[in-house]
């Protein structure tokens, strides 16, 4: 009987806690990551943003069972890039505003394993023959589990996008007379 009233008391202390960080807890989320690549800023930007290029870079085809596919637009708007994987789940990216050479924004949905749709936006900063890329994902945090989870959110999603970055920049750099998609 005691130890039955300690368990439910724990249990009810434990929600309250964790009901109530969530209410203190931020409801939105930014990760930000930049590195420094040897090459113009134009061809970064417009290797960057065809999604056809995509697959050389990408952290999600790490996995080694995904397949992708891409949707391409001469003008990019609206251009999308489709996986699936074990590993990396299953999900959409499609590119939905540009600013030449400077900016691209990106919306990123992953379906599978779970629900997460996040907002990712690229800057081209020009360094004069190298450009500085920042590539920044920004997400909604649901209550109460995703703002707790938000807590970890730098832990999870940081080295996704350093990953994605130091294999962007060993692409663009290893390549002599990089071929880009047009």
């Amino acid at each position: 009987m005691v130890f039955t009233r300690c368990v439910i008391i724990g249990i009810l202390l434990f929600m309250a806690v964790f009901f109530g960080l969530g209410l203190w807890l931020p409801d939105r989320y930014t990760v930000e990551h930049s590195c420094i690549i040897e090459r113009p800023h134009e061809e970064v930007y417009a290797f960057v943003s065809d999604v056809r290029n995509r697959y050389r870079w990408d952290p999600i085809t790490a996995d080694s069972t995904v397949t992708y596919s891409f949707t391409y637009r001469e003008d990019r708007i609206g251009s999308s890039w489709r996986w699936e994987g074990r590993r990396s789940g299953s999900g959409i990216l499609t590119i939905e505003t540009m600013q030449p050479n400077e900016l691209i924004r990106d919306r990123f949905v992953l379906r599978i394993p779970v629900l997460i749709e996040a907002d990712f936006t690229w800057l081209f900063t020009d360094l004069e023959n190298m450009t500085r890329v920042t590539w920044r994902a920004e997400g909604e945090l649901d209550y109460p589990v995703g703002r707790v989870v938000g807590f970890f959110i730098e832990d999870l999603l940081g080295p996704d996008l350093d990953s994605g970055l130091e294999r962007l920049k060993r692409v663009m750099e290893a390549e002599g007379e990089l071929r880009i998609s047009s």
